[in-house]
């Protein structure tokens, strides 16, 4: 197959979109799919890593001078969605065409779709919103709290397959590889993990900081942040001054690190997801509206503990409920093993395969199809 994806990220819109298309695109790749990436927003970091794993991008031309605004996702594309379609459509035909143009944005809907279609190949919609119309032949919908019948009903197209939970969860293949090598907790805390997604508007990580640095006895601490973080260089400066903090910019070693962590702290997001397939315990922030549901369901099945949004969860919040959890050993134990049964880290092949599938086309035989 021949596959494109439409994704941006920037400060604003975050990295979480190109990652998990990243994941998706290698599992594509391994099972033979020529795979190429078409963006007009993309931190140098994304950049280098969709070219490091021998895709090709396509940069469309910078925006209009039009604002993007957070909770504005029409504001997303910088430009309008006719011109970001035409533009789109050109880069998939220059490119050679493709079977499959997977869109994974929030400021896409089905008269985008509609018009990319044109280009005869199939549309995928990677989303966890549910709050508009998708003209597409396949959604993936991650959410631990996705229920398709309720989110997509008349959303889609009749036709349509939706994949929707952890089962489909979009994961790179090191953190299935880590699988392999997952160690059984015993609910004592020596290592920590902090990471709030790629970006962290919130400065989340600055407070989950602050609440380690008041511990008596801190454990060891690796803090991963995004190049796009906008409080990078504070960040930097505090894991300088605290022995205990190791910092990771970046990182292509996040699976390893959730391995070695006995306690995360960490957002709702997709990261969410890669702690539950390595049985990791986290303390989470919501830190966008997106991710409020998911959360919740992570709480209610007792694989994490949501302290709320984070406008709410000040450092002594953060640092009650670490010594909390600390104290309890057991549970600690035992909220690993719940998050370790949400997702088994096969989201990404059960995708392929029915990309697959629905790419299979009929037609009589002919003659030429014979072996000579």
């Amino acid at each position: 197959m021949r596959v494109a994806f439409r994704a941006d990220s920037n400060a604003v819109i975050g990295t979480g979109h190109v990652m998990r298309d990243l994941a998706l695109a290698q599992e594509l790749a391994a099972q033979g799919a020529e795979v190429r990436f078409v963006c007009r927003h993309i931190g140098q970091a994304q950049s280098e890593a969709i070219r490091r794993y021998g895709f090709a991008l396509d940069l469309l031309p910078q925006s209009d001078n039009r604002p993007i605004v957070p909770d504005d996702h029409s504001s997303w594309l910088g430009v309008s969605w006719q011109r970001d379609a035409e533009e789109t459509l050109a880069a998939v035909k220059a490119g050679g065409g493709v079977d499959w143009l997977v869109a994974d944005h929030y400021g896409l809907d089905a008269a985008w779709h509609s018009r990319v279609r044109t280009a005869g190949c199939r549309i995928a919609v990677i989303d966890d919103l549910a709050d508009r119309k998708y003209d597409c032949d396949l959604l993936v919908d991650q959410s631990v709290a996705a229920d398709p019948r309720i989110r997509y009903g008349g959303r889609v197209p009749p036709k349509a397959l939706v994949l929707s939970g952890p089962r489909f969860a979009l994961l790179r293949p090191e953190f299935r590889e880590a699988l392999k090598v997952r160690r059984a907790r015993d609910g004592a805390v020596s290592h920590v993990l902090v990471s709030y997604g790629g970006v962290d508007r919130t400065g989340e990580t600055l407070k989950a900081l602050s609440a380690l640095a008041s511990l008596d006895a801190p454990p060891q601490v690796d803090v991963v942040v995004g190049a796009a973080n906008p409080h990078r260089n504070e960040i930097r400066d505090r894991t300088a001054a605290l022995p205990f903090a190791h910092l990771h910019v970046d990182t292509p070693l996040m699976a390893e690190l959730a391995l070695k962590a006995d306690l995360a702290f960490g957002s709702a997001g997709g990261s969410a997801l890669e702690r539950c397939c390595l049985g990791l315990p986290s303390i989470i922030t919501v830190s966008a509206a997106n991710q409020k549901r998911g959360a919740l369901a992570l709480d209610r099945a007792g694989a994490a503990l949501v302290l709320g949004e984070a406008d709410e969860v000040s450092v002594g919040n953060l640092r009650m409920a670490l010594i909390g959890l600390m104290a309890l050993p057991s549970e600690l134990r035992s909220m690993g093993e719940r998050a370790a049964a949400i997702c088994d880290g096969e989201g990404t092949r059960r995708v392929v395969s029915r990309m697959e599938a629905l790419a299979m086309y009929l037609r009589p035989a002919r003659s030429t199809d014979c072996v000579p």
